[in-house]
């Protein structure tokens, strides 16, 4: 788009060329000095340069006017020359030549004032285009078939990064086809043949193209579109190549951004997809009241795994949705659509659908309800569920809850039985066997005081037993309401529980400040008092020490109760909890194995956490969680 060293021209000529018709100026003034010359001396001879004067301005400069000065002045010659009646000698018939050469005269200065005219406007309307090219927004250049700049307008400098005008035509071909580079749209140069100004001269019409601009020396990168067109000379050759150039970068930049924005939108609407096929449950989009016009528009491809039909066939035919619905619920499932339609925020409807196959189908419904300002439903948007597994696990869990609770008041009775019927023939067998003892023992052998020493100790392990697996089953059946429990007031009470077992073991126990909890206090009474009643009797050579303390944990209170008895292996600590485990013989360490249990039963019945922490020997550290409430929780 740049040439060689050129003056900057303007299109407008420097000056108005208007051709000069001597030889006809020559025509006049030749035969008036013939006709004149024989009518010198005295006035007469002002005649003469009255007319040598008007044919002179006509023939030099032409015009209106001159035109009306030559033509008077052979007026005047033609009056005097019939009133003086003296014929011409070298005309004979001189009225008729100082016509002609008037009638002459008068067409050449019109025809020089309307040349001149035409000039005036070219002149203006040049001046407007050369107007136009040098403010154009648009780059504007003019070349030679030889690659020279002919004209350049101001935006094309700016554009291409010229220093000013003179910078274009002042600077050689090469070093300036040397700045630039120009690349497509994979980043490939162009050759300069491929660019539009060449192929304008190559195939002598329009070409355009867009490229990536870069001018290497002022660092300027530009996206431009160019426009080139042919300018052909009388003889129908290319004699120029006009150039219009304008910068696309803000719209290269937006349409990348269109490009990535449809390539995520494309990325979107294949997630949609690929979520509304994979959703277990129809996605649908609908229109109108429930119960009068509504009309389905969008149905996921679900439908079709779910029922068996097609989303072309549920749009196609909206008695389908009707259909598919189970006759009992029909009504049933109008009324409460309606009700939802009507709703502000949407919500639920179950009922049952009947697939193509025939088979039955329990499904939720759930809608939410897009209005207009006004208020007024536009559309109606939904999912439906196929809960069909879980209605069924649903059922199922009743008739487990129902065989629980009925458990449960099995559980109730035998603990009745064993708290009265089992107990009384317990009491019975020990008061004879001891009866027995005490009346015969004068006659019983040692074999004999032994066997009944044995089943009296048995009856009493089974009224332990009997007892402990009643307390076992009374935290939940015997549970009490929650109130606010201070947790140190509990201890406390288990420790005048304990009072003769402290006493006994010459225990020293230590706490420090415990919280107020929200709980069953019967049940924290009876927590603390099988722990602290474990830490006593499962003690080492020396004197139990144990100490409670309590951590303030984020939505939960933290205890611990930590001693220095005989301790736990580590593969036992989870064993510890289970009913009926026992780690030592009854013969060391009495008891039934259902202690800790029962503190595990309570602990959860608090919705809280037990465990131990204990290493052989060097004692145990048991910890239990009390989630925290407030005495509005209680409400």
């Amino acid at each position: 788009m740049f040439g060689s060293s050129l003056t900057y021209p303007s299109i407008i000529p420097s000056k108005t060329r208007r051709p000069r018709p001597y030889w006809v100026a020559l025509l006049i003034c030749i035969p008036a000095l013939l006709i004149l010359s024989d009518l010198w001396g005295g006035p007469r001879g002002v005649l003469w340069l009255i007319g040598l004067f008007g044919t002179v301005i006509s023939a030099a400069y032409g015009g209106f006017w001159p035109g009306i000065v030559t033509l008077g002045t052979y007026l005047l010659a033609l009056m005097y020359y019939l009133f003086a009646f003296r014929p011409t000698p070298l005309y004979p018939n001189g009225a008729i030549l100082i016509l002609t050469q008037a009638a002459l005269g008068f067409a050449v200065c019109w025809l020089q004032e309307r040349t001149l005219r035409a000039e005036t406007a070219m002149r203006d309307s040049m001046r407007l285009l050369d107007t136009f090219l040098k403010n154009a927004p648009d780059a504007i250049t003019v070349q030679s078939q030889q690659g020279q700049t002919i004209f350049i307008n101001d935006a094309a400098v700016q554009l291409f990064g010229l220093k000013s005008v003179d910078d274009a035509f002042n600077t050689p071909i090469e070093e300036m086809r040397g700045r630039y580079i120009c690349e497509d749209e994979q980043g490939n140069n162009i050759p300069l043949d491929a660019l539009p100004q060449r192929i304008v001269f190559a195939n002598r019409s329009i070409a355009g193209r867009v490229y990536l601009f870069r001018n290497t020396q002022a660092q300027i990168e530009r996206w431009i579109s160019h426009q080139a067109a042919p300018v052909f000379d009388n003889a129908g050759n290319v004699r120029y190549a006009i150039n219009i150039v304008r910068d696309v970068t803000a719209e290269k930049l937006k349409e990348r951004q269109m490009a990535q924005l449809s390539a995520l939108v494309a990325e979107q609407n294949q997630r949609l997809a690929a979520i509304l096929s994979n959703v277990p449950g129809v996605i649908w989009e609908a229109k109108g009241h429930p119960a009068v016009d509504q009309t389905v528009s969008f149905v996921s491809p679900y439908i079709e795994k779910m029922m068996g039909y097609t989303p072309a066939e549920t749009i196609a035919d909206p008695r389908i949705w009707r259909e598919i619905v189970y006759p009992e619920d029909r009504q049933r499932a109008v009324t409460e659509a309606s009700a939802v339609y009507t709703s502000k925020s949407g919500g639920m409807v179950q009922y049952r659908w009947i697939g193509k196959d025939g088979r039955v189908v329990d499904v939720e419904s759930y809608t939410s309800i897009v209005r207009d300002e006004q208020g007024n439903p536009t559309a109606v948007y939904g999912v439906t569920m196929d809960v069909t597994a879980r209605k069924q696990a649903e059922d199922e869990l009743s008739r487990y809850a129902q065989d629980l609770k009925r458990s449960n008041e099995e559980l109730r009775q035998f603990a009745y039985v064993a708290s009265h019927d089992l107990q009384e023939p317990l009491r019975m067998v020990a008061s004879y066997l001891q009866l027995i003892e005490q009346r015969y023992k004068d006659k019983l052998d040692p074999d004999g005081k032994e066997f009944i020493g044995y089943a009296v100790d048995g009856a009493k392990r089974m009224k332990h037993l009997i007892n402990d697996l009643l307390a076992y089953s009374h935290v939940e059946t015997k549970g009490r309401e929650f109130t606010m429990v201070d947790s140190q007031k509990a201890l406390r009470q288990a420790l005048k529980n304990l009072e003769l077992s402290v006493a006994d073991s010459k225990a020293e126990i230590t706490m420090d400040t415990l919280p107020t909890i929200v709980a069953d206090e019967y049940q924290i009474v009876q927590l603390f008092q099988n722990l602290l009643g474990n830490a006593i009797k499962f003690r080492g050579d020396l004197a139990p020490k144990i100490h409670i303390s309590a951590e303030d944990k984020p939505g939960k209170w933290q205890f611990i109760v930590r001693d220095n008895g005989i301790g736990i292996e580590s593969d036992s600590l989870e064993r510890i909890f289970v009913i009926f485990q026992r780690l030592h013989n009854r013969e060391k360490y009495e008891g039934t194995g259902i202690g800790l249990a029962i503190c595990k039963k309570i602990v959860e019945r608090h919705n809280g956490q037990i465990w131990a922490e204990s290493e052989l020997g060097h004692g145990s550290c048991f910890y239990f969680t009390i989630p925290k409430r407030t005495r509005r929780s209680l409400k």
